[in-house]
């Protein structure tokens, strides 16, 4: 009897001996793969700067040569909302920088960043069948204190293990995102950006239609793409809406101004482009992103 009760004593702590170390070889894997996506990503990206370099000088020299070349006639154009693409540039998505200097809990920083988890991988199955509540608060608590110097979102990963686990899938994504039908869910780097030389977390003039939803509501991110497409007809190109017709819209739909202070915390009103200043590649085995900028000679 003794020598069967030594048997399963030895047998459950070669059981509990294994999975831990199966856990730990996972996670060294996951910790490699996400270093080797790394390394590729810094190549690839520097790749893409040279070649951007080489069309541009490329552009130039033809730019002489068809100067002489007559006009093609102006083709028809359809309104297409910039809010509503399947890929975004840097200012269409939030930028945690801030939120991730300031640690503050419960400001609107930290509640439309959670509420943007939300919308995004609320309807995941990984999501509903987790059993800790608010688990979107618990993410970006976790997120905030990860790391100390943060240059992308794979350096953000939650120190507890369940936490890892779900913020890996969040940051590789399910291969296809439907916003409208909620078919699979995004990779973060979709919706989410770490840019420490911004100091607002949302470019309203190119904000992505779910991140205007979180701050707005879904009644007035439609109502600002109505208005959108409505100088669109009238000009026949794209026009974003201003600040000041941003602020005679909430006043018209009778908003509190508690609502347009949040706006003004969280949002610049800058209506130039600048993503092209920036490369950023994702490696597919790994899924993490790396970023590049662009010298100021190159366009």
């Amino acid at each position: 009897m003794n020598a069967l009760l030594f048997v399963l004593s030895f047998l459950l702590l070669f059981s509990f001996i294994a999975s831990s170390s199966i856990q730990k070889g996972i996670s060294f894997a996951r910790e490699m793969t996400s270093f080797s996506g790394r390394l590729k990503g810094m190549q690839k990206t520097r790749n893409m700067l040279e070649k951007k370099k080489f069309e541009e000088k490329t552009r130039s020299i033809n730019k002489k040569k068809t100067e002489t070349l007559p006009l093609k006639k102006p083709s028809v154009k359809t309104f297409s909302s910039h809010r509503e693409k399947d890929h975004f540039p840097t200012e269409a998505k939030f930028n945690l920088a801030p939120l991730l200097s300031s640690k503050e809990k419960n400001s609107p920083s930290y509640k439309t960043a959670c509420a943007l988890i939300k919308a995004l991988y609320g309807h995941t199955s990984f999501f509903c069948s987790s059993s800790i509540p608010h688990l979107e608060n618990v993410l970006i608590e976790a997120m905030m204190q990860s790391s100390k110097d943060p240059a992308a979102l794979s350096d953000l990963y939650p120190t507890d293990p369940l936490l890892r686990s779900l913020y890996y899938k969040m940051l590789l994504g399910s291969g296809g995102y439907d916003p409208k039908t909620k078919q699979g869910y995004p990779a973060l780097h979709d919706y989410f950006v770490i840019d420490f030389a911004k100091q607002k977390e949302i470019h309203f003039a190119f904000a992505a239609k779910p991140l205007l939803q979180c701050v707005l509501g879904n009644d007035l991110a439609e109502e600002i793409i109505s208005l959108e497409k409505k100088k669109f007809d009238k000009e026949d190109k794209i026009k974003t809406v201003t600040k000041e017709e941003l602020q005679s819209l909430l006043l018209t739909q009778g908003k509190q101004p508690a609502l347009w202070n949040t706006v003004e915390m969280l949002c610049d009103f800058y209506t130039k482009k600048s993503h092209l200043d920036r490369l950023t590649y994702q490696d597919p085995l790994s899924k993490v992103c790396c970023q590049i900028d662009l010298p100021s000679n190159v366009p």
